[in-house]
């Protein structure tokens, strides 16, 4: 097993600082966008319009979000129902490398939730009292800290963070770090190898061929493949596929 492989299949618990996966808005797998209340770099969901920009002044690829929104990412427990590394009382200190228009804010929100996207046995945590504001020109570091006050029930699978983004015109992210404790740290750059790994755990493409073999010969012939995933997923996943001119993907 690789090493990529093995921090994938153990999740946050490989010793990473950072509990945020894709912080550094490195992998894309659904393409560049834009998106819009949907998924979009990888292991974000945005209601505001995300799309991906190459930065200069970065030297990476950043996240631009071109209208109001919220921008939110889910982090894994360990084990349904229990908090840690979320445990009530626990420091948490979160870390945004932006670059926006004066004035420009990101109000951060916390959740347990059953899954990302619905409400289902949701648990609120805490608003943070002060947003985040860019008040310089160019990327910096804005960093908030606070501590866990609630606790999971039994169903929920995620502590889910949420950026409420109020903006002049586009708001640029380029790092987003999550760490436990009260101290901003410079950000955890990953191999973009194990990023993209940590990433497949949960969502997968594949351009590749799949040959199929006929199981019932006739009009309505039934097909079946073998897919190969690259990394131990989550969960059981859902599938799409196309079928076009006798090519099956």
């Amino acid at each position: 097993m690789t090493r990529a492989r093995d921090n994938a299949d153990f999740g946050h618990l490989a010793g990473r600082k950072n509990l945020l996966i894709n912080g550094g808005f490195d992998v894309w797998q659904r393409g560049y966008g834009p998106f819009t209340n949907e998924w979009g770099p990888d292991h974000w969901w945005s209601s505001s319009t995300a799309q991906r920009v190459a930065s200069t002044a970065e030297q990476k690829s950043v996240v631009s979000l071109s209208t109001d929104g919220t921008i939110r990412q889910p982090v894994e427990l360990p084990l349904v129902g229990y908090a840690a590394p979320f445990t009530t009382g626990t420091k948490l200190t979160l870390t945004i490398r932006a670059q926006g228009d004066i004035g420009d804010s990101i109000q951060l929100r916390t959740l347990f939730k059953d899954n990302s996207t619905t409400a289902t046995n949701e648990v609120a945590d805490v608003v943070i009292p002060n947003a985040i504001v860019i008040d310089k020109t160019g990327y910096h570091n804005y960093s908030v800290t606070w501590e866990v006050g609630a606790s999971p029930v039994g169903t929920n699978t995620c502590y889910v963070l949420l950026f409420d983004v109020a903006r002049t015109s586009n708001l640029y992210l380029s790092k987003v770090q999550l760490e436990v404790g009260d101290k901003a740290t410079e950000f955890e750059q990953r191999h973009i190898g194990e990023e993209l790994a940590l990433c497949q755990r949960y969502y997968s493409t594949s351009d590749a061929d799949f040959y199929c073999y006929t199981i019932v010969p006739g009009d309505s012939d039934i097909r079946a493949a073998r897919v190969q995933f690259p990394v131990a997923m989550r969960a059981i996943p859902a599938m799409t596929h196309t079928f076009n001119a006798g090519t099956y993907s």
